[in-house]
């Protein structure tokens, strides 16, 4: 495991846009050596840290981001570190995370039908982010919107009606769906708001758009009517039994 991620992180520095080898230090020390994370956010931060020039400082921040994607609690540390300043002036405000989801967009211009491990990877990542209140939660909750559209909301109403299409749809999109109540349930749950949100006319929910309870509810119906269908997969049924057992272990922290 250390040679597999001292290779990765060699890799990592070897590129031109990579980070620097304090950084990938940094990220080795955190998961082989279980070095404090405050400590660890110091290390790797300390190159920009003694940057001369605020541009300097932040020629260093794609490089770093691209290497704590799932390292939350790393960037919980780094959150709450003071603004960097160089030479009397504010060259970064570690608070807002700089450049940490650029580009993050490009994910919902994919396919749905598309597998793809990595966008489970980084809808799980993005879910813990929110959780941990170093996202804006309104921001993310539109995407959660879109992901239970198309895991949940789109026909047919009976699964045992289910086409080829849908089946992959369903394979594809309910364990990313699912990622949302594993990581970050809590905020879905705690959501009253429509966010700006249209309601879609091929949507099986015709309720109220945005989040409320009669959606939740009608999610976890949905959820539980694929893990009794025998046409998608055993991953994806596995999945929505996962999502139910999630919806239900919040409802009752809520004394439903």
């Amino acid at each position: 495991m250390v040679q597999n991620l001292n290779a990765f992180l060699d890799k990592q520095v070897a590129d031109r846009w990579g980070p620097s080898k304090n950084e990938a230090s940094a990220i080795s020390a955190l998961l082989v050596d279980s070095l404090e994370y405050d400590e660890a956010a110091r290390r790797f931060t300390a190159d920009c840290a003694a940057a001369r020039t605020p541009t300097d400082a932040e020629k260093h921040l794609p490089a770093m981001w691209k290497l704590v994607e799932n390292l939350v609690g790393l960037l919980k540390s780094i959150h709450g570190m003071p603004d960097l300043v160089v030479r009397d002036e504010t060259a970064v405000k570690w608070s807002e995370l700089p450049l940490l989801v650029e580009g993050w967009d490009e994910i919902y211009n994919r396919s749905e039908s598309q597998h793809s491990d990595e966008i489970i990877s980084i809808i799980a990542f993005i879910a813990k982010l929110v959780s941990a209140q170093l996202l804006s939660q309104n921001e993310f909750l539109t995407w959660v919107d879109l992901d239970m559209y198309t895991a949940l909301e789109k026909g047919p109403e009976n699964m045992s009606a289910l086409k080829k299409d849908d089946v992959v749809r369903l394979n594809v999109n309910v364990p990313i769906a699912t990622q949302w109540f594993r990581h970050a349930g809590l905020v879905i749950w705690n959501c009253e708001s429509d966010l700006g949100l249209s309601k879609r006319e091929d949507s099986l929910w015709q309720g109220t758009a945005g989040f409320s309870y009669p959606r939740w509810k009608f999610w976890k119906e949905r959820a539980a009517s694929v893990t009794q269908s025998k046409l998608v997969s055993a991953g994806t049924r596995d999945s929505a039994k996962e999502m139910v057992e999630k919806m239900t272990s919040i409802e009752k922290q809520d004394g439903l």
